[in-house]
């Protein structure tokens, strides 16, 4: 299993909403590697939404 980070669904309505989208489920996704993904189903449409899990050291040694 590749989730690291656990989504509420308070916030992830809240992410929902920041790009106009209303929320009707979502569930992880137990695939991949590296990242929390999960499968966003909205009125709109489906969508996948990946929480990237990197350190922000690391973040900070990619843009130099």
């Amino acid at each position: 299993m590749a989730q690291y980070t656990e989504l509420k669904e308070k916030e992830t309505q809240k992410i929902a909403t920041a790009y106009d989208l209303e929320l009707v489920d979502y569930e992880p996704i137990e695939q991949g590697s590296g990242n929390s993904n999960y499968l966003l189903r909205t009125r709109q449409s489906k969508y996948v939404l990946t929480v990237f899990e990197i350190k922000w050291d690391r973040v900070a040694n990619l843009v130099k």
